[in-house]
């Protein structure tokens, strides 16, 4: 499947609302800390990447609230699982600033400190690992409409292991880092940073939405290549 960088990046606006959408979704974006208002947002990015599995190139509006809720609770409770085994680790790690106590001095500081980034490297490696087959899962979400959707661990292995959607992540990926390193380079410069600093949510909406569209369509470029494989019939595609 080929990259389309600037059809990506002009999908948000190809709505006739899309600056509705995207103000309105930046300001969700920036009341998220509140948690409540990010459960719209990842409906949302469900509901594009949806579209985007049907080939639609016009993204969705911000429209029906009870449903872009609901699924954005589900979308997060999958990441959340997704991420148990990272938190684990994590909490595991977090037990080397004990050692010291523990041991009344007997083991180095060092050791401890050495244990402590050991563990946080490995954790980090662990949470990318486990959210990119989270992504996964709530691409199956966004298919089938149920939250069991996303721990069906058979077809998150094989789309996860197919290497169009792999190369649409991975793209995803370093579009978003460029994006986002770009806005924070200009939000760093004196005086016309600042002034930019309100922006950022809105940019970060936004890139949610690209972003969302490339999963949505490298997930289907997976299934239909399944589909090939397997001689499925029609009825088993993206509907």
């Amino acid at each position: 499947m080929s990259i389309a960088l600037e059809a990506d990046l002009r999908y948000p606006m190809n709505a006739d609302d899309w600056v509705k959408t995207l103000l309105v979704g930046g300001v969700l974006s920036l009341a998220g800390v509140v948690l409540i208002p990010l459960f719209f947002v990842l409906g949302y990015y469900l509901r594009v990447a949806r579209r985007s599995m049907r080939g639609d190139e016009t993204p969705p509006s911000l429209t029906d609230w009870g449903t872009l809720f609901v699924d954005g609770v589900k979308a997060a409770v999958v990441l959340v699982v997704y991420q148990l085994v990272p938190l684990l680790a994590f909490g595991l790690t977090s037990a080397f600033l004990l050692i010291p106590v523990l041991t009344d001095g007997n083991v180095p500081m060092g050791v401890s400190v050495l244990g402590i980034v050991g563990g946080l490297l490995l954790s980090t490696l662990l949470s990318l690992a486990f959210g990119y087959f989270g992504i996964v899962g709530t691409l199956n979400v966004a298919r089938e409409g149920t939250l069991g959707a996303g721990f069906d661990f058979g077809r998150v292995k094989r789309v996860a292991f197919d290497r169009g959607y792999a190369v649409q992540w991975l793209y995803a990926f370093v579009l978003s880092l460029g994006i986002n390193a770009l806005v924070g380079a200009v939000t760093a410069i004196p005086v016309i940073g600042w002034s930019l600093v309100l922006l950022t949510p809105l940019v970060s909406f936004y890139v949610g939405v690209v972003v969302s569209r490339i999963h949505g369509r490298g997930y289907a470029s997976a299934l239909d290549e399944e589909n090939r494989r397997t001689g499925a019939s029609a009825a088993e595609t993206v509907t």
